[in-house]
């Protein structure tokens, strides 16, 4: 498999976490509570950083980009 194509498969996998870890919150915060979906949430954030920053180095971009 192309490197190319490795690199752009795990920047969207990390996009795709975080659209899913985002919907996952609301349930989430009704059976954990408060805590738990605030714990979730700076980590879910702190993916859109961590993918933004690796698409930038990698010089990739995610394809749910719309132009």
């Amino acid at each position: 498999m192309n490197k190319n194509i490795k690199k752009i498969i795990f920047v969207n996998i990390l996009t795709g976490l975080r659209i899913f870890g985002a919907i996952a919150l609301i349930p989430i915060f009704y059976i954990m509570g408060p805590t738990i979906t605030s714990l979730l949430f700076l980590f879910i954030i702190s993916t859109d950083w961590i993918d933004g920053f690796l698409a930038r180095k990698l010089r990739v971009s995610t394809f749910l980009a719309l132009y």
